[in-house]
């Protein structure tokens, strides 16, 4: 049984929630919500970042979270995210593709990025896949992760959080088998929106439109302070007890004006023929609430909408009490964390990973690099503590050792009579071998096959190392004069022969019958030496030529 733990740090309050799965069932462990008001009634400024991780720490430790390999969401208003339409290519191109594009983003940007990238799939009209990549600065995300984990947080992945609102909506929500599903998570600065393309997510992006325009409303409307139209927006209620729906329509109709915007700019980024027009709308976070609000989104966007608390159908028994009251509480405002948290239980999930690039380089030196140092060691002790045991054994064999030098002496004489009489046979031989090589030109033999390749062999196929087989005749039995017959030459060739098309066993097998029929080859032979179904498969080949005298 798996499990993972997620942490959102919103603009209004941190959410915490740990999931188990065991197959396709999710059950929730940990639920824990901390409110910036309650933390600002403490004493703590969450706009200081160092005291603000100190808090969290202090809050989950008394209600004893388990705080290992946490992942984190990653604002939208830290992170960029991109889409490009690519054609099919290995997967290895790929990646060299990507990691160019995003070093040239990061010399244009002047400063250190961390960034990542997935395939979706977009239902383009186009040929090829589309590419999500995500873009986050050091500069903006590091000091936040960075106090995070000097407070004993271990803070293992990063996510976008429009990333993660798709992935709770995909394993935990009900999203069309066909058709765009949208889920807009509203918080308090900022919506986080996902499309889902019968439910794999593919397209995310973050809206800086959230609540706080509501309360603009509000503000406008009755000439009162932020902290009062905040109690008005959470009371549903005018100062005289009328309803706000009338006040906030203008407002909830801005906010789909940027939904349908978002998806007019996805149409455009993955190559979508014509309109998008969603299945079903989800509207969830903490401002879902406001009545009307799912309503009127779902009039701009032309689709079914209705507010979506991601918690609703979870089981929650095995979590504390105290944990309960939080789901029930605060649960709608909980798709993030759980999209986090999703992220590391389900494989089929969008692997991406925005943790700095210094946080995860002292991640991999934790649980890699440390480890080979340590085995490492074991082995250098090993082997000390071997080689003293040998150098023991060896102590104790010096007088049999001398005993054997005396009676090898003995015989040194002797053999030295019988080296001295080969010599001359050795000579002799060695004129006749010269002969021999005279009649062997492999360099001929060589030049005939290379022009035989530079006939037939495709653009796609690559010789990385050549090597000649002289294969003599059998030794002339004593008596028998005259030079013996010419040696047989064959050259032996590897190469790389790129497999995008998954078609190299019949471009092998064609190649190989073009060669054997050349007038200048005797045999030829091809063969994979790998698996072919990777995009480059490695290929042995044999060629023999004619002599080219015969």
């Amino acid at each position: 049984m798996a499990t993972a733990i997620g942490i959102d740090l919103g603009s209004d309050k941190v959410s915490v929630a740990r999931l188990r799965s065991r197959g396709a069932t999710v059950t929730l462990d940990r639920y824990v919500t901390i409110s910036f008001d309650e933390l600002r009634s403490a004493g703590v400024d969450p706009e200081d970042t160092p005291r603000l991780a100190s808090a969290i720490a202090d809050r989950l430790n008394m209600r004893r979270v388990p705080t290992s390999g946490m992942i984190v969401g990653i604002a939208g208003r830290h992170t960029i995210i991109r889409y490009s339409h690519l054609p099919t290519m290995p997967a290895w191109r790929l990646k060299l593709l990507m990691e160019y594009e995003i070093n040239e983003v990061a010399e244009k940007a002047g400063e250190e990025l961390t960034a990542d990238f997935a395939i979706v799939p977009a239902n383009s009209s186009e040929p090829g896949y589309s590419v999500l990549v995500a873009l986050a600065k050091d500069a903006a995300i590091g000091p936040t992760i960075g106090a995070l984990t000097e407070n004993r947080l271990d803070i293992a992945g990063g996510l976008p959080s429009a990333v993660a609102v798709g992935e709770a909506l995909r394993f935990l929500g009900n999203p069309e088998p066909s058709g765009y599903t949208i889920v807009a998570d509203i918080g308090r600065s900022s919506t986080d929106v996902a499309v889902l393309d019968g439910g794999q997510l593919v397209f995310a992006r973050t809206i800086s439109s959230g609540g706080d325009a509501f309360n603009e409303r509000i503000i406008k409307q009755y000439d009162c302070s932020e902290d009062e139209a905040e109690e008005l927006k959470l009371s549903r209620r005018g100062p005289d007890g009328e309803t706000l729906a009338p006040v906030l329509r203008p407002a909830f109709e801005q906010l789909g004006r940027l939904i349908a915007s978002t998806l007019s700019y996805m149409g455009s980024q993955l190559k979508i023929d014509g309109r998008v027009k969603p299945a079903r709308l989800f509207v969830t976070g903490g401002s879902a609430r406001m009545p009307g609000l799912a309503g009127v989104l779902g009039q701009s966007l032309d689709c079914p909408a209705e507010v979506w608390d991601p918690l609703a159908g979870i089981e929650t028994s095995t979590a504390p009490a105290e944990d309960r009251d939080d789901v029930e509480q605060e649960g709608i405002s909980a798709a993030v964390a759980c999209g986090l948290a999703l992220r590391e239980l389900f494989p089929s999930a969008t692997r991406l990973d925005l943790l700095p690039n210094a946080l995860r380089a002292k991640r991999t030196w934790k649980h890699r690099t440390v480890w080979l140092i340590a085995a490492g060691v074991v082995l250098m002790l090993q082997a000390l503590f071997s080689l003293g045991l040998a150098w023991h054994r060896l102590s104790g064999e010096r007088a049999r050792a001398a005993r054997i030098r005396s009676e090898n002496q003995k015989h040194v004489a002797e053999r030295t009579a019988r080296h001295e009489s080969r010599v001359e046979d050795n000579e002799k031989r060695e004129r006749f071998l010269a002969a021999l090589a005279s009649h062997a030109r492999p360099g001929r033999h060589l030049q005939a096959v290379l022009e035989v390749l530079s006939r037939t062999m495709p653009n796609n196929m690559t010789v990385t190392s050549i090597e000649l087989e002289t294969l003599r005749p059998k030794r002339a039995a004593r008596g028998e004069t005259g030079l013996p017959a010419a040696p047989t030459i064959k050259v032996h060739l590897k190469g790389v022969v790129d497999n995008a098309q998954l078609r190299c066993e019949q471009e092998l097998a064609e190649l190989e019958e073009v060669i054997r029929l050349d007038p200048a080859v005797e045999s030829a032979q091809i063969v994979p030496t790998g698996s072919t179904e990777k995009p480059r498969v490695d290929f042995a080949m044999t060629v023999q030529p004619k002599d080219p005298e015969s």
